[in-house]
C-alpha cells in the first residue's frame, strides 16, 4: 500500500506532500465547524470576551528572525514586507519546533486569546499528528525569505485580521502557508494555520 501511495504522489520516492490542518485548524474565518476551531461567529456573540494581549512571550535569543515585529495597530493598511517576513518565520519556526518536540505548549501559548479557549496545547498535538509521525521539517526556513501570494487586512465584525499566504523555497519540495493573525492590542497573534510541506511515509 505505501508503494502504490509512494508512486501515486512522487514515483518511487517514499514521500509526500501533506495538506496538514485542513478545516481543523484553517478557516477559521470562513466558519468551518470541522473539529476544534477558533470561532469568530461565537466570539461576536459574547461581546464581554476581552480582545487584548495579555500574554507576555518568554524572553529567548532571537537569532530566527530578520526585521522588526509588526504592529497590529496601524489601521488597515499590511505591515511592510520585511516586518511580515519577521511574523511568518517566527510562526512557522515555533510550528516547526512543536513539531520536533511532539510539544505544542509553547506553540499553544502564542496563539490568539479567543483560539486558546476553544483547544488545548494537547488538542493540538492530535490535531497535528500527521506532521509529527511523519517527521516534518523545515528548519532551514531560518534563512530564506518567503515568497508571498497575499497580503491583507480584512475585518470581520469587531475582529481585525491579517491573512499571510506565501511559500518557502524548501527540498525536496517547496513549503506553502495560509496564515491568518487576529490584532490584540498592538500585536499579531495567530488564529489560523494551514500548511503543506513533506512528510516520510517510513
Amino acid at each position: 500500500m505505501k508503494n502504490i501511495i509512494s508512486k501515486i504522489f512522487l514515483g518511487k520516492d517514499d514521500k509526500f506532500s501533506a495538506l496538514i490542518a485542513f478545516g481543523i485548524v484553517a478557516l477559521i474565518a470562513l466558519g468551518c465547524s470541522c473539529g476544534d476551531t477558533f470561532d469568530l461567529a461565537n466570539e461576536r456573540k459574547n461581546k464581554n470576551t476581552p480582545i487584548s494581549n495579555t500574554f507576555d512571550e518568554p524572553d529567548k535569543k532571537d537569532t530566527t528572525k530578520k526585521g522588526s515585529k509588526p504592529d497590529a495597530s496601524d489601521g488597515l493598511i499590511p505591515p511592510p514586507v520585511d516586518q511580515l517576513q519577521y511574523l511568518v518565520r517566527e510562526t512557522m519556526l515555533d510550528f516547526n519546533d512543536a513539531i520536533a518536540k511532539s510539544d505544542f505548549t509553547e506553540f499553544h501559548s502564542k496563539i490568539c486569546k479567543p483560539w486558546q479557549k476553544q483547544v488545548t496545547s494537547d488538542g493540538m498535538t492530535d490535531m497535528f499528528r500527521q506532521f509529527i509521525d511523519g517527521k516534518a521539517s523545515f528548519g532551514e526556513i531560518r534563512d530564506m525569505d518567503a515568497t508571498f501570494t497575499t497580503q491583507k487586512i480584512k475585518k470581520d465584525g469587531q475582529f481585525k485580521i491579517l491573512e499571510v499566504n506565501g511559500e518557502y523555497p524548501t527540498s525536496p519540495r517547496t513549503t506553502t502557508f495560509q496564515l491568518n493573525y487576529l490584532a490584540e492590542g498592538k500585536d499579531w497573534k495567530l488564529s489560523k494555520i494551514r500548511v503543506e510541506t513533506t512528510i516520510n511515509l517510513r
